[in-house]
């Protein structure tokens, strides 16, 4: 059932704004599309970790991206060449998108950036978390043992990202039934728009109807009137 104004229908359409902001009311984590089809966890081209350490972080990172829909990418190189580190990370994490999490190793150099994009990983990770993130990558690393350095650092993205997410405010029952209440009330006022209009179309035919005159004829073509009738008796 909808109503109609002209020719459009308009009751799925309010059905459709209802869906539109129940789902704006509701927070959903949901990043962009990065640049990676499906990124990969860990780039080691530096070949910097051990086999089975990168498989096992792999594995736990992608829980993490999808857990809260946040691209995560490790990648190392054997040395900085002289650039600043926080400029290498910043041009090689555009391939992530700009909601991503970007770490970069550099072995030689024994040194880690950590590089938030501006948008989702930014909003949800602060300085400090940043700061977290890569001492656990970068202790390990300047003590010789890049490896734990992996584990450790995997486990605190795991661990800052989990309690950004619970520290994010819930949503408020208000907002959220607002907007339901707004398109319900639309909708009743399209079904009583409906109702009368039917009710006029209806009254209108009766009108015309008992306005037509008619007369019942019988065979022989003679009229049932008042005085044939009381002739009969």
């Amino acid at each position: 059932m909808c109503a109609r104004f002209g020719s459009l229908c308009v009751l799925p359409w309010i059905l459709f704004a209802q869906m539109s902001w129940d789902m704006i009311a509701v927070p959903v984590i949901a990043a962009a599309s990065p640049s990676y089809e499906v990124p990969p966890e860990i780039n080691d081209q530096a070949a910097v970790f051990n086999n089975s350490v990168k498989r096992g972080s792999r594995k736990v990172l992608r829980a993490i991206r999808y857990a809260h829909r946040v691209p995560i990418l490790v990648e190392t190189v054997k040395s900085l060449e002289g650039e600043r580190i926080d400029d290498a990370a910043r041009r090689y994490a555009r391939p992530l998108g700009r909601d991503g999490l970007y770490i970069l190793v550099a072995h030689q150099d024994r040194d880690v950036a950590v590089f938030l994009g501006l948008n989702k990983a930014h909003g949800l990770l602060t300085d400090p978390d940043r700061a977290s993130i890569r001492e656990a990558f970068l202790l390990p690393l300047q003590a010789g043992d890049a490896d734990i350095g992996l584990v450790e650092g995997v486990r605190t993205i795991g661990t800052t990202l989990a309690n950004a997410a619970a520290a994010r405010p819930k949503p408020n029952a208000r907002d959220v039934m607002f907007p339901a209440t707004i398109s319900f009330a639309l909708i009743a006022v399209l079904l009583a728009l409906q109702v009368g209009t039917s009710d006029e179309s209806r009254r209108k035919k009766r009108r015309r109807a008992s306005s037509t005159p008619h007369e019942t004829m019988l065979q022989g073509g003679h009229s049932r009137g008042p005085d044939r009738a009381l002739g009969q008796l």
